[in-house]
C-alpha cells in the first residue's frame, strides 16, 4: 500500500477512534470541552455497572487493536492528542475507586443490619 493511502487510512481510523472515545466518555457523564454534560448523582445497579464495564472494555479493545495494527504495519509512532483522554481516564479511575469504597461501606452496613436482625 502506498504511503499516501496508508496515511489516509490511519487518518480515518484515528478520526473514528477519537469520535468513538469522545462519544463513549460523554455517555459516561464526563464533561466535554464545551461543558454541556452536567455531573449528576445517578443510581447504579448491577446491570448499569455491567454496561459501564463493557463500554470501558470496548474502548480498551479499540486501543489494543490500534496497538496491534500499528505493530503489524511497523508504524513506530502515531501522533494523538491525549491530554483530555488522560484527564478523563484519571477522572474515571478516581470515580471507580470512590464508587468501590462507597459500595464496600454499603456492603458492611447491609451485613451489619442482617446480623442485628438475626440476633434479635
Amino acid at each position: 500500500m502506498s504511503g499516501k493511502r496508508e496515511a489516509s487510512r490511519w487518518s480515518l481510523w484515528t478520526l473514528w477512534c477519537e469520535n468513538t472515545i469522545i462519544a463513549g466518555v460523554a455517555r459516561l457523564g464526563f464533561p466535554l470541552s464545551n461543558g454541556n454534560v452536567p455531573m449528576t448523582l445517578q443510581k447504579y445497579g448491577p446491570e448499569k455497572l455491567d454496561e459501564m464495564a463493557l463500554r470501558v472494555l470496548d474502548l480498551a479493545g479499540i486501543i489494543r487493536q490500534m496497538a496491534n495494527e500499528s505493530r503489524e504495519q511497523d508504524i513506530a509512532e502515531l501522533p494523538l492528542h491525549d491530554k483530555k483522554a488522560l484527564l478523563w481516564l484519571g477522572n474515571l479511575e478516581t470515580w471507580a475507586h470512590k464508587g468501590h469504597r462507597d459500595l464496600d461501606i454499603r456492603i458492611h452496613e447491609a451485613k451489619a443490619a442482617r446480623r442485628a436482625k438475626s440476633l434479635g
